[in-house]
């Protein structure tokens, strides 16, 4: 689920998705759309055996044929990995935790130690060159 857009919108875009896949685009789309999702399951490392051409020929065969039984697509996938790594991409990207708890305070400590020793220095140097035109115009 995406953060941020109630899930009935989000349920019923994917379903008009769905039905724009199946009914008014040509198969290629679909086919394309399995392409995408064979993809990413490689480039996360999901064991797979989608095939998306013979998956696309599976899902138009059945929706042709309604009384068929539908134990013959073959989608198969390993769905506890893939709860897995989209539970952690969710987390790194909607909990960015940049600062962790147990150094924050140590963090802007050294950030406010580091300036104030770099104002002083500032100072002292501005003092400095104050007194030095100073002394230079009393000559």
């Amino acid at each position: 689920p995406i953060k941020g857009i109630p899930v009935e919108k989000q349920q019923y875009d994917a379903a008009v998705k769905r039905y724009d896949l199946l009914y008014k685009f040509k198969q290629d789309s679909l086919l394309h759309s399995f392409q995408k999702l064979d993809t990413l399951f490689r480039k996360y490392k999901i064991e797979t055996s989608i095939v998306p051409k013979d998956l696309t020929k599976d899902v138009f065969f059945y929706k042709d044929h309604h009384d068929e039984p539908l134990n013959g697509i073959r989608n198969n996938f390993d769905r506890t990995a893939l709860k897995d790594k989209l539970s952690t991409l969710e987390r790194f990207f909607y909990e960015p935790n940049y600062l962790h708890s147990s150094i924050i305070d140590i963090f802007f400590s050294v950030i406010a130690a580091v300036w104030f020793v770099l104002f002083l220095i500032y100072i002292l140097f501005n003092y400095k060159k104050n007194n030095s035109s100073k002394v230079r115009t009393d000559s």
